[in-house]
């Protein structure tokens, strides 16, 4: 159990949703991903292509309910960017058994207690997702159309726009 994590963010999309995560993976590499990773070499990281880097989702880091990875799209749940920033601090997350959420190629599985020492560990990554493209002031379709993750979201909505590695305890 995560007792008290804080996320103080900002040069984000202002006044829109952000979602976030910790990723882990037992083959990722527990770490934030460069533009090395762009498969398709369009100039941007998507979400997907980050995971060889910081692995699955193992929790998500909604501002009420449920933290499971099962909150990964939970858009109405999550911190908004008033003005491009957000201060979020949520205690007692819970870490569940993952089986097969996110990616299971890049280690989607493991136990409530594994990924809890590997996070204390320090090989847990925060991801905070969300980047408006085109600078119209929204998540829309227009610049680079449907995320890869559920096509009812834009890509902006969901590509990651900042990453953090979670130090050891």
């Amino acid at each position: 159990m995560i007792k008290r994590l804080e996320v103080h963010a900002n040069g984000l999309t202002p006044d829109a949703p952000h979602a976030q995560h910790i990723h882990y993976g037992q083959q990722a590499l527990n770490e934030c991903p460069t533009l090395a990773l762009d498969t398709n070499h369009d100039g941007r990281l998507t979400t997907v292509e980050g995971i060889p880097a910081y692995g699955p989702v193992v929790v998500s880091l909604t501002t009420t309910g449920d933290t499971t990875p099962a909150s990964l799209l939970a858009v109405d749940r999550f911190p908004v960017a008033k003005d491009g920033s957000y201060d979020y601090k949520r205690k007692n997350i819970k870490f569940t058994d993952v089986a097969g959420i996110g990616d299971p190629d890049n280690g989607g599985i493991g136990t409530a207690k594994d990924i809890a020492q590997a996070i204390r560990d320090g090989e847990g990554v925060v991801v905070i997702h969300g980047l408006d493209y085109n600078d119209n002031g929204k998540y829309d379709l227009g610049t680079i159309g449907a995320s890869e993750l559920d096509p009812k979201f834009p890509a902006e909505a969901t590509d990651p726009a900042a990453c953090g590695v979670l130090e050891r305890h």
